[in-house]
């Protein structure tokens, strides 16, 4: 009985393993848009450091002082919009990640119910086969003793 229990829920079981390795799979892919928004708002910061240093160090007429004035603030809010970019990012990926833990532990518990309903399943055919060799046994001392 336990047999049929585990074999009607091996399908499930698998399917469970199929969703929790894409989530996996999802997961890696946004670790990795993290990891770039990352690396995106980092390079950011570093120009709108380097060009704020050269506008302090060198000499400019007031003409190329606006326009590299407002290069830096177009800097500053690519930086800004990439700092978005990049918590998004980290939210997709913590759902991603909450979404993986949760059905990695689904998969988890049905192999744990499986493996379960398996060795229910051994431990009932080891007593039947136990049973049936007692009755042999008895059925053969019988028909020894009432053959004497």
């Amino acid at each position: 009985m336990s047999t049929r229990r585990a074999d009607r829920l091996k399908p499930v079981q698998l399917q469970a393993a199929r969703n929790a390795e894409a989530a996996a799979i999802q997961l890696a892919e946004l670790s990795r848009a993290v990891e770039a928004a990352r690396v995106r708002l980092s390079e950011l910061r570093d120009w709108e450091q380097e060009y704020a240093q050269r506008m302090q160090e060198g000499t400019m007429n007031m003409g190329d002082l606006l326009d590299y004035r407002l290069f830096l603030q177009r800097l500053s809010d690519a930086g800004q919009a990439q700092q978005r970019v990049l918590q998004e990012a980290e939210s997709a990926f913590q759902s991603g990640r909450t979404n993986w833990l949760e059905l990695r532990a689904r998969q988890e518990a049905l192999s744990q119910v499986v493996l379960r309903y398996q060795q229910e399943a051994q431990t009932e055919a080891a007593r039947r086969e136990q049973r049936d060799a007692d009755e042999f046994a008895s059925s053969s001392a019988r028909r020894r003793d009432g053959g004497e």
